[in-house]
Formats: structure tokens, sequence, C-alpha cells
């Protein structure tokens, strides 16, 4: 699942992922989606985010490329053009790049601004009809839950709850979320997507409950803000590397779900290591910068 490093690659070979997230009070989690798909080993990573969120996130690192191109609420307001003027010219921008990337991560610091929800619910079936894999975390979810035929039937999609968010899904799909096989139930309503449901373990669960897989890899007892964010920029990455050589009789479903557990347990790993390293004063941070060389350790044992 991890790719060799050789001198005959052009960048961009090693994965190019993208971030749709961002706005003017969340910052952070689209920075540390993006920015944890590099140091994981992929070769680009873009964000789309809100104008102002945009200065922010470039503050954090430069190897990061942000297009401002989503507006808030208090943006169109002060735009003279209408507000389906303004979703147009955002689908436009944002669909202008769309089929160059490997995997795009939806929803992580979106907020819940209804003009950019609105926006990001076309953009996502957009990506869909393109055929570009999506990871839905975060805020993503939430425009998930009030139309779940956005992903109902797409093998290239992600779901990737926390047990909040699992609970607002199951109520979305009207699925009692305490029933033991409510991930399983979930799959087969929603008719092709991967659902990664976060907690104690991370269960996998693949397309219509064909697929079931739970990795208990060691983790951190920390609970740092943005952990969440990182696995899905993980995922997106494990994604972007084992589909650039996909064929046409490829199970899409397989891969993605094979994806999905690598990441987990990678990330899980990291978190351990980061934890042995900082104690309690672990962040999101400090996991991100574990992924880089535990993948190469990976890499040598395969």
């Amino acid at each position: 699942m991890i790719p060799s490093l050789t001198p005959d690659k052009y960048k961009g070979q090693s994965g190019k992922i993208a971030v749709v997230g961002g706005c003017q009070e969340y910052t952070g989690a689209p920075f540390f989606a993006a920015f944890s798909a590099l140091k994981l080993g992929a070769d680009l990573s873009h964000v789309f985010c809100a104008q102002g969120a945009a200065s922010v996130i470039k503050g954090y690192s430069p190897e990061l490329i942000v297009h401002p191109y989503l507006k808030e609420r208090s943006d169109i307001d002060a735009d003279s053009c209408s507000s389906e003027e303004i979703k147009a010219q955002i689908l436009d921008q944002v669909g202008a790049w769309a089929s160059k990337f490997g995997c795009i991560v939806v929803g992580p610091g979106l907020g819940r601004d209804e003009f950019i929800m609105a926006c990001v619910k076309e953009l996502m079936l957009l990506f869909r009809s393109l055929d570009v894999p999506l990871v839905i975390d975060a805020d993503g979810l939430w425009i998930v839950n009030q139309d779940p035929s956005i992903v109902k039937g797409c093998e290239r999609v992600v779901l990737t709850p926390n047990v909040v968010e699992f609970q607002r899904l199951a109520n979305a799909l009207g699925l009692d979320s305490k029933d033991p096989q409510c991930a399983e139930n979930m799959s087969k309503v929603l008719q092709g997507p991967i659902i990664v449901r976060k907690g104690r373990e991370d269960v996998i669960i693949g397309a219509n409950a064909d697929m079931v897989g739970i990795c208990q890899e060691e983790g951190s007892p920390r609970r740092a803000g943005g952990q969440g964010d990182v696995l899905a920029g993980s995922i997106a990455t494990f994604i972007a590397w084992n589909t650039s050589t996909e064929k046409h009789d490829t199970n899409i479903s397989k891969i993605l779900f094979d994806a999905c557990g690598s990441a987990c347990f990678i990330v899980r790993r990291a978190a351990c290591r980061a934890f042995a390293h900082r104690g309690r004063a672990m962040g999101a941070t400090d996991l991100m910068h574990q992924l880089g060389p535990l993948a190469d350790d990976l890499k040598k044992e395969c």
C-alpha cells in the first residue's frame, strides 16, 4: 500500500490530495488534514477554503497550496453579485481543479455557514460525477445528514464518523445507533460508501457490508483535537496511492477498504509513538511528524 520512492518518478506521482474545508473560525482542521497527507508522503496537497481562512492556513506552512475560493454569507453581503452567481463561480473555480486529484477530503473546518454548506453540497455532487474519490469527515458529514442521497450508491466515498457523528448519521437514516449491527445496516442503506466508525477500535465497513474490518492497533490515550483530521488526510493519501494504477476491472470498493485499514493502522501506531515521546502534551502536530518515519519503517518490513 506504500509506494516506493524511485529516481524515475516525477512530482505528483506519489499523490495529489485536496481538502475542501476551513472557514474564518476553523483553520486548524483543514491544515491537519492537508499537512498530514504531505507528512505521510503525498507529493502535493491543496486546501480550498473560505477567504477568511486562507491567509491563516498559508501562514501555517508554505508547503500547502491554498485556494481562497469559498465564501461565507458575510462575504456575499459585501459582494455586488447575486448568491447564485457567486455559487456558480465557486463551482467553476474548484471544478477546474477537481479531476487533478487522487482524492479529496471534504469537511474539516467548514463550519455551519448556510451558504458554504450549500456550495459544498454542489461540489460533492460535482466530484461524484467526475469519479473522484472522496473522504467525507466532520462538517461534510453534516451535509450528508441533511441529504444522504448525495453519497447513496457511490463506491468512491469514505465516511469517517466519530461517536457523535455516527449517532447523527444513524438518526438521519432512520437507524438505531445502539444496535450492534448499526454500522452494517448503515452500509446496506447507503449501498456503496465505505464507513470508518472511529472509536476505541476503528470499525471499517465495506460497501453493502460485504467487508468488515476492525483495527485494534494500540493508539494513544491522549485524545487531542485534530487527530480525526490527520486520519482523514491519511486515508486520502492511501486512496490516491492505490487508485493511481487502477485498472478498469479493479474492485474500487476493495481498494478504498484496504486504504482505510492501512490508514487506521498507521495513524494509531503513529499516535502511540507520539504519546511515548510527548505524553499528555502530545498534539496532532506531534502525531503528524511520526507518519513519514513510520511509513518508511513499514515499507522496509514489506
